[in-house]
């Protein structure tokens, strides 16, 4: 049995011999070769590879001490109601409140209240999907969070959001602001929240 095995694999090496009768072949299969150690080889090592590139990316950071200046003036230029900053681990499905404001009013016994990001079967779910999608959404608003029942409580019934940066990415946290109803410039306004969003990390 084994040297019908050995009989057939030194035939078959032969015939692959006998077949190679060009610089030609010999060159592609060389290139082949080649390649195909080298992918093997990146593979084997692709997380060691990879590392370095890693780390050399910076993740974004929401700046907090540009919070305060920059959501008063993004309170006034949207008239908004109520206005939100969330620090966002998409990981962990999990945000944080680090910056709330009610009207005229900065509430801080608001701050630092947390909840899951995305819940099972929970309509504003779709929406913040969307919003990770498009950077910036508006959507009908009925808050079923702590900071919502505020929000609603407020006469919040709209909200316009986007995500911190408003770039495909990481996501550092999510600037949301509510209104009484639809507003009619709503172009706008993803606009301002983009640029304010831009401005308050790094």
């Amino acid at each position: 049995m084994k040297e019908n095995l050995t009989s057939g694999l030194a035939d078959r090496l032969l015939h692959f011999v006998k077949w190679v009768d060009t610089w030609k072949k010999l060159l592609i299969i060389l290139l082949m070769a080649s390649t195909f150690i080298v992918g093997a080889v990146v593979w084997e090592y692709r997380s060691r590879l990879i590392e370095p590139f890693i780390q050399t990316v910076k993740m974004p950071v929401i700046d907090e001490d540009k919070l305060e200046p920059e959501m008063n003036t993004v309170m006034r230029d949207t008239d908004a109601v109520a206005l939100v900053v969330w620090s966002v681990s998409m990981e962990r499905n999990y945000r944080e409140t680090i910056y709330v404001r009610i009207n005229e009013e900065k509430v801080p016994r608001l701050e630092g209240v947390g909840d899951i990001v995305l819940r099972l079967h929970a309509r504003e779910t779709t929406e913040i999907i969307r919003l990770l999608d498009t950077s910036a959404a508006c959507w009908p608003y009925a808050g079923a969070t702590v900071i919502g029942m505020e929000a609603v409580r407020a006469g919040v019934k709209w909200v316009c959001a986007t995500t911190i940066p408003p770039t495909y990415g990481h996501v550092a946290g999510i600037l949301a602001v509510g209104f009484p109803e639809q507003p009619e410039n709503e172009d706008f306004i993803k606009v301002r929240l983009i640029n304010a969003a831009e401005k308050i990390v790094h």
